[in-house]
């Protein structure tokens, strides 16, 4: 399947992989969202940090965990240089200095 057919349905309301767990309403404009949803929902397989026991439901998402405890703050911020380990953290501390920017925040240098 072409990148172009799922960037278009991400527009639209085009979801043609239904969930097949019983009861569950989600749809997906592909099959990896699909696999991934079925495995972190449905299938309860957990990842757990080695550092701390505190389980995910990706390894991206244990990935991103990690830079807890390695001091790794990807995320600077352009106007005071304060630097965060999760893109979220970032957007938000923006909000705090009136930037309420749509494109993401670029990694800084930290």
């Amino acid at each position: 399947m072409s990148y172009l057919v799922i960037h278009r349905r991400r527009h639209t309301s085009e979801r043609p992989y239904k969930c097949p767990a019983g009861g569950c309403p989600k749809a997906f404009v592909d099959s990896r969202a699909l696999q991934e949803h079925s495995r972190s929902v449905h299938a309860k397989i957990r990842v757990p940090c080695e550092t701390c026991s505190k389980t995910y439901s990706s390894v991206s998402n244990l990935i991103v965990h990690r830079r807890i405890h390695s001091g790794v703050h990807p995320f600077e911020c352009v106007h005071c240089g304060r630097s965060f380990a999760q893109k979220n953290a970032l957007k938000y501390h923006l909000k705090q200095h009136g930037d309420d920017r749509k494109e993401s925040p670029k990694l800084g240098s930290s």
